[in-house]
């Protein structure tokens, strides 16, 4: 289950990392959990990140949108449908807490088909499993792109949502806290290379016939997904922010920086200019110790992960 707040700015603003505006946000979502304890439970459906993963279009080696808004319906297995041929294919990922899902998509958003596998606590932090359930997943909606739309291949290229901080320029997983992951991973490597199928020669690079994968954060994702598919999709406004709330928090910036370059992301120095949840924002005795290593980030003070052993011995 995962929460959406998106806001839609008429002029440029300024953004202040920490303070009381960041605290108020966060006095609001811990409201939400104290009154309505259901949030802390483990939804049964998909979150919104698997349901909504959608489109990959690489222009320039930038991410057009690794995932669809929320109302994109997506079925749970491959469908052939009486349609057109698409001209191109590409494969957008949700790498989640609970679950990888790799959807196949035209520059229209339309999703072919999809697969997907369960993460659990124990196997989310090895990256040998990570790898391979990408690598899986991918490799299954491609050949469902093989068997039926064989003239749009090769894919146009493969975009990951990452629950965490990335290198989009060179493929790199800086840190994902969620998953234990608190120095980089060549995540593009640890896909590719990996053999196409047990006991093939060929690995997932050959066969795909792409050199990288292009990662950006969740949140950026699904900020860029609203900017083209959604609330911004008219292009009325020149600067949008997201918060995400769903296993962690997270969020992204979305501004206009040329006439020629609309709805881009701004990354900021670090990679991650927008991304609310390790903002620390409280200290002291009552600071929650954080997955990333600090204490009182907003993400373990107002997310269900980081608010439900409170909240659990309360009810």
């Amino acid at each position: 289950m995962g929460l959406r707040l998106a806001h839609r700015i008429n002029r440029p603003a300024r953004f202040v990392a920490g303070g009381d505006s960041l605290a108020r946000l966060a006095n609001v979502l811990h409201n939400c959990l104290e009154s309505y304890p259901c949030l802390l439970r483990e939804p049964s459906t998909p979150s919104f990140h698997a349901r909504a993963a959608g489109q990959v279009c690489s222009h320039g080696g930038d991410l057009r949108g690794a995932q669809l808004r929320q109302a994109q319906q997506i079925r749970s297995e491959s469908h052939p449908r009486a349609m057109a041929t698409p001209t191109s294919l590409a494969v957008g990922v949700d790498l989640g807490g609970t679950h990888v899902l790799a959807a196949l998509c035209d520059p229209t958003g339309h999703v072919y088909a999809r697969h997907e596998a369960t993460l659990t606590e124990e196997t989310r932090g090895s990256r040998e499993h990570i790898g391979a359930m990408l690598s899986m997943c991918i490799m299954e909606v491609w050949r469902y792109a093989k068997e039926h739309f064989p003239s749009s291949l090769p894919i146009k290229g493969v975009g990951i949502a990452v629950p965490g901080n990335v290198d989009p320029t060179n493929g790199i997983a800086r840190y994902l806290p969620n998953f234990g992951w608190l120095e980089p991973v060549d995540l593009s490597r640890l896909v590719l290379d990996r053999a196409e199928a047990p006991g093939s020669a060929k690995s997932v690079r050959d066969v795909l016939g792409v050199d990288r994968l292009h990662l950006r954060n969740d949140g950026r994702c699904a900020a860029l997904a609203e900017r083209h598919f959604g609330v911004g999709a008219a292009g009325g406004h020149q600067v949008l922010a997201m918060l995400t709330l769903g296993t962690g928090i997270g969020g992204a910036l979305i501004h206009d920086p040329t006439p020629s370059n609309r709805g881009a992301i701004f990354d900021g120095c670090s990679f991650d200019a927008g991304d609310f949840g390790h903002h620390v924002m409280r200290s002291g005795p009552s600071a929650f110790q954080c997955v990333c290593g600090n204490r009182g980030c907003f993400e373990c003070h107002a997310s269900p992960v980081g608010s439900e052993p409170r909240h659990s011995r309360s009810l």
